[in-house]
């Protein structure tokens, strides 16, 4: 597992209350879909403060939150879970606990939620649809899409050849 990354989840709950400190925590449960910890259960827990609000309600809000009141969390979340099924993202964040020690291991903390998911696409208008497509063939060279030509049969570095122009001194010396 790398340092940082993401992964498929399926959201189970959500919910918001305090800590035995009295500090506000939103709490999501998901279970990991795919990737080396596939198949298990995690908790994002953040408190609730001036500095993580606006990250604490992105992944609140990727769970169903409908935005108005933490304490409608958990009936919102349980409410998208159903309508979905609670497909979402987790991102995981590989921490060294007590670094050097008898007892190091690392703690797959979860970081995020709904971080990276891809939206689904409607369908573009056509008009929209005519102007990507001439922006894109004047971006590709007039005509549409023109693949590179294939190098020569004794070249090392056939991304190098180009029909446009001659390689440059430093590709001649890499050839």
């Amino acid at each position: 597992m790398t340092d940082s990354a993401i992964y498929p989840c399926t959201a189970l709950s959500a919910n918001y209350g305090a800590t035995d400190k009295s500090e506000s925590v939103a709490q999501i449960v998901v279970r990991i879909e795919d990737g080396p910890m596939k198949g298990q259960r995690v908790t994002y827990e953040e408190e609730v403060n001036a500095r993580s609000a606006k990250y604490v309600g992105w992944a609140c809000t990727a769970v169903g939150w409908k935005g108005r009141n933490l304490e409608t969390l958990k009936a919102d979340a349980a409410e998208w879970i159903a309508a979905t099924g609670g497909a979402t993202t987790v991102e995981i964040k590989d921490i060294v606990t007590r670094k050097g020690t008898p007892d190091e291991g690392v703690w797959h903390k979860p970081t995020a939620i709904g971080k990276g998911a891809a939206k689904p696409l409607k369908a573009a208008a056509k008009e929209a649809t005519k102007d990507a497509n001439e922006m894109m063939r004047a971006a590709m060279g007039g005509g549409g899409y023109d693949p590179a030509p294939p190098g020569e049969p004794n070249e090392d570095i056939p991304f190098i050849y180009s029909t446009a122009c001659e390689p440059s001194p430093i590709a001649k010396v890499l050839k």
